[in-house]
């Protein structure tokens, strides 16, 4: 039979039309009173640069034009008659386009390697439509987010807006993190998304293939070849070729029109969203209709916008309605200046804990003070019952370090986090019940702690192994003692000097790294006390490292690692938090 993997493609076609809806349901404006029948024209071929055609679905309102068009360009059905037409009611043309490889469109499907020539063909064979006015924008959240950007660093310039949420500003991040695999989600999504037509003999159990060995062969043991899936697996350099089709930074002068950014704290994609607008809002060659109309809007929630994740709830002000994307596309497709222009800020943030939406004009927020907490112990801060510390008072004596092993076939399990569909906040206590996870933590707080921005770590670290990865959890415990995770974060130890010259550890070497945990903003509250958690393992969101100088991808044959911790007056281990007072 042919593979159709009906809840992964569901799932994230749900999480994108969460996103687009709030453009595509919206009726709001006071200003357009028209109220169209709409004409619909199915499978509509569009020509791309090598001969292959894009199948879309194109709604016209049934009325004079020529109209601003609202575009879509998406792996999950375009043609698939899933699609809204609320834009048609108030004069936009809706063209929903397959991409290629998928549904209707020709070609075959490899994951970002050609969104930008066929985002600059798609809006070029848009602007010639004699039903085109010339003023394209687009929506959508997930991979139709990365299509925008795709379409943006094209130079297209019919472009005039897009509107993209859960996305990361390259192809990378979403599949590393400082070196590291994603494994909980992409291998299957990024497999799964080429087999359109491969017959396999059964549908593939991704739990039990993520727990074997060699990672670089998942394609294969599902039954689903997948030759990218291969330079994925084991191109962990973020500047290798394979990478920089999109990377936003790189095509900052091509792009010519502004940008609706929504991202989150505990979305797949989310980790390096606020990059997007702080790298390009810098950047001299941007152009000056982004500066002007740019907006970053930073929510509690998932890999979707108002997609809960987790144990906790923000209440009901975490979620947001779609009144300001509206405006920002109806008011620049129409030629006219979206009411964010007089907002208090550019940036939108919510702070968790304090639950409440904040504005500020840049991002990272002006005004954090960067405090260490200093990790402390007197040798025995395995679980939360032993006796590891934090102190915000620099250590001037010697302390015996903190050790444990960590056994790749024993991983440390994910619990919460930036997943799709089971991560936010959790309840951390079985995880701090374990010899190979180090607990640290604060006394009670005396007063309300806010920390916006991004978390930093410095630890100095030794391995018995030639490489390993170590992990840090910021987590929130709770008057009643119930610790809930806020981020986290990996490290590969062979990439502390960089990808290009791998450096391998010396057993009994003591190595210093320096490494960013993840943004956010949270209100540590009154009588909570910040704990640390440091481990070398999160499975399955991220492969093992099996502790051997053999790319961990390919390696079958784990090794068992002591690793150490060390924090004293001559190794200040410590967690670095941008407070406001």
């Amino acid at each position: 039979m042919k593979t159709k993997y009906v809840l992964l493609v569901c799932t994230f076609c749900v999480l994108f039309l969460t996103s687009a809806c709030a453009f595509f349901t919206g009726t709001d404006n006071k200003e357009n009173k028209m109220n169209f029948e709409y004409v619909h024209y199915h499978n509509v071929r569009i020509p791309m640069r090598d001969g292959i055609t894009l199948a879309a679905d194109v709604y016209l309102p049934d009325a004079p034009g020529p109209f601003p068009v609202i575009l879509s360009r998406s792996p999950y059905g375009g043609t698939s008659g899933l699609q809204y037409t609320g834009p048609c009611k108030q004069g936009f043309a809706v063209v929903w386009v397959d991409c290629r490889g998928r549904f209707l469109s020709g070609g075959t499907c490899t994951p970002t390697q050609t969104e930008i020539e066929d985002g600059y063909d798609t809006l070029e064979w848009l602007s010639k439509q004699t039903w085109c006015d010339g003023n394209v924008g687009m929506v959508g959240g997930s991979y139709p987010a990365l299509t925008q950007l795709g379409a943006a660093s094209s130079g297209h310039p019919a472009l005039k807006a897009i509107a993209p949420s859960a996305l990361s500003n390259s192809f990378y991040a979403a599949y590393y993190t400082n070196g590291v695999l994603e494994l909980s989600f992409m291998p299957s999504w990024h497999i799964g998304l080429g087999a359109r037509d491969i017959k396999v003999p059964k549908a593939p159990n991704w739990g039990e293939l993520r727990k074997e060995f060699p990672v670089h062969t998942l394609d294969e043991r599902a039954f689903m070849p997948s030759p990218s899936w291969k330079t994925i697996s084991t191109t962990p350099d973020r500047e290798a070729p394979f990478w920089k089709k999109i990377e936003l930074k790189d095509y900052a002068k091509e792009i010519k029109c502004p940008f609706f950014i929504q991202t989150s704290y505990f979305d797949l994609l989310g980790r390096q969203g606020p990059e997007i607008y702080t790298e390009l809002m810098a950047s001299p060659d941007i152009c000056e209709e982004f500066k002007k109309h740019s907006w970053l809007r930073i929510g509690p929630w998932g890999h979707g916008v108002n997609v809960k994740e987790g144990d906790f709830s923000f209440g009901p002000d975490a979620l947001v309605t779609e009144k300001e994307e509206l405006d920002f596309l109806h008011s620049i497709l129409k030629g006219k200046d979206p009411e964010l222009d007089n907002a208090p800020g550019r940036v939108c943030y919510f702070t968790m804990g304090e639950n409440k939406w904040h504005y500020a004009d840049t991002w990272p927020v002006p005004g954090a003070i960067e405090t260490p907490f200093y990790l402390g112990s007197k040798g025995g801060a395995n679980t939360s019952n032993g006796d590891g510390y934090l102190t915000r008072t620099k250590l001037t004596a010697d302390q015996p370090a903190d050790k444990f092993i960590y056994d790749p076939m024993n991983p440390v399990p994910t619990c919460g986090g930036r997943m799709v569909g089971s991560g936010g906040m959790r309840d951390q206590s079985e995880i701090e019940q374990r010899q190979d996870v180090l607990v640290y933590t604060s006394p009670e707080l005396t007063e309300d702690l806010t920390v916006t921005g991004v978390i930093k770590a410095k630890l100095f670290v030794q391995s018995s192994a030639p490489d390993t990865d170590f992990t840090v959890k910021i987590v929130d415990v709770y008057e009643d003692g119930k610790p809930m995770n806020i981020c986290d974060t990996i490290y590969r130890m062979r990439y502390r000097n960089g990808f290009k010259n791998p450096v391998f550890m010396k057993k009994g070497e003591t190595c210093e790294v320096n490494f960013d945990v993840d943004f956010t903003s949270y209100m540590f509250k009154k009588g909570h006390r910040i704990r640390i958690e440091i481990s070398s393992s999160n499975f399955p969101h991220f492969e093992r490292n099996l502790n051997t100088e053999k790319l961990p991808s390919l390696e079958t044959e784990p090794q068992k690692a002591e690793q150490t911790i060390l924090h004293s007056a001559q190794y200040p281990s410590c967690i670095i938090f941008p407070v406001f007072k």
